[in-house]
């Protein structure tokens, strides 16, 4: 038995959702059958937040084991492994354009990863004053 940590996300055609969990996996739910129909693997430890992108066709993951890692949905493996952090991968965000990833962690950062490019782009903003949770893209300033 696992033990589901975050619900996410019903696909924008509300046939499933994606939920992560203490076992190290991401799960595809189908809602018209109300099972488990595609298991994603390759963290090593609990996976703490999913998010999708904004077109449903990927999603990234971010986990106890230091990492992010961006998936497409039709795929039970990672398309890119992104590591950086110090301390667990708590929270991750697509951009509304889907070509960036933010990423958030215990180690008091938040890291800008790029999805198009090879090798991944990525920036450090540190600063943070405590343990970074919950993070959001800010697309209009006053």
């Amino acid at each position: 038995m696992f033990k589901i940590s975050f619900v996410i996300y019903f696909l924008s055609d509300s046939s499933g959702l994606l939920s992560c969990s203490e076992d190290a996996t991401v799960r595809y739910w189908n809602l018209c059958s109300f099972t488990n129909t595609v298991l994603y693997q390759g963290h090593a430890y609990p996976v703490w937040d999913i998010d999708i992108s904004p077109l449903s066709l990927y999603f990234v993951s971010g986990s106890h084991d230091r990492t992010a890692r961006l998936w497409a949905l039709d795929r039970t493996y990672p398309l890119r492994i992104y590591a950086g952090h110090l301390a667990d991968v708590d929270c991750v965000k697509f951009h509304p354009n889907s070509n960036y990833i933010a990423t958030g962690s215990t180690d008091k950062t938040v890291r800008l990863w790029s999805t198009q490019n090879v090798p991944c782009k990525r920036t450090c903003l540190q600063g943070c004053k405590g343990l970074a949770y919950y993070i959001n893209w800010i697309l209009s300033w006053p």
